[in-house]
């Protein structure tokens, strides 16, 4: 998405210097000048927008993450999940995504940590991911800032769907961390997954004000 915005910005560039230099076309040089600005700052505060993304593609992440303290890691997975009858076929995107594995000897309860620290704090940010939950014995997933045992974003529990789902939440936040717990459910048909996670930060100076059909999860 970042490199589409760079292209549709160089375009819309290209395109107003051609007709701003165009013979005979006095009369067009500052209206083009004009739309070239607009354009521009329209494109730059999309791409202002766009904070953060990992897809998992990579061995090595991006700047940021990390594994937490729990017991038990997400693992990089490529493919199904060793276990028939949970975790998605395939990535979301791409050849990759993070899932919890589930067979012993983990246990009923046991949490799973994989979190990314952004640093934009105190401000309004919109996290979007994709998630699979499949399978009869699938615990919850739950998104977090880490450190208040209150400050649950989003949980989802249960055999959601054997198709990928997006979620979006809109945080505000005194800090800088994201926390995506996963506990493991009763049995090994649990492993849940997630995929291309986003973060980006909201334009509006209003950080009460709130769009319709989202709440806002306040980090303490």
């Amino acid at each position: 998405m970042r490199w589409s915005c760079v292209l549709l910005l160089v375009l819309a560039s290209c395109e107003c210097e051609r007709i701003a230099h165009a013979p005979d076309a006095p009369f067009f040089t500052s209206v083009a000048s004009h739309t070239q600005g607009a354009v521009l700052r329209s494109l730059q505060s999309v791409l202002e927008a766009i904070h953060y993304y990992e897809g998992f593609e990579d061995s090595t992440f991006s700047p940021g993450w990390s594994t937490g303290n729990s017991a038990f890691s997400w693992s990089r997975r490529e493919g199904p999940t060793p276990t028939f009858g949970t975790g998605p076929v395939n990535a979301k995107e791409g050849l990759y995504y993070m899932y919890t594995e589930s067979s012993a000897p983990r246990a009923e309860g046991d949490l799973f940590d994989l979190s990314f620290t952004c640093p934009l704090s105190d401000r309004v940010h919109q996290v979007t991911w994709w998630y699979h939950m499949r399978g009869d014995g699938v615990g919850t997933l739950r998104l977090t800032n880490g450190q208040d045992v209150d400050a649950i974003a989003w949980n989802r529990s249960g055999d959601v769907s054997s198709e990928w789902q997006e979620a979006t939440v809109e945080l505000a936040w005194s800090g800088p961390q994201v926390v995506f717990e996963g506990v493991r459910g009763s049995n090994w048909n649990s492993d849940i997954s997630i995929d291309d996670v986003a973060a980006t930060r909201r334009c509006s100076s209003n950080q009460d004000e709130q769009p319709a059909g989202h709440s806002a999860a306040h980090f303490r």
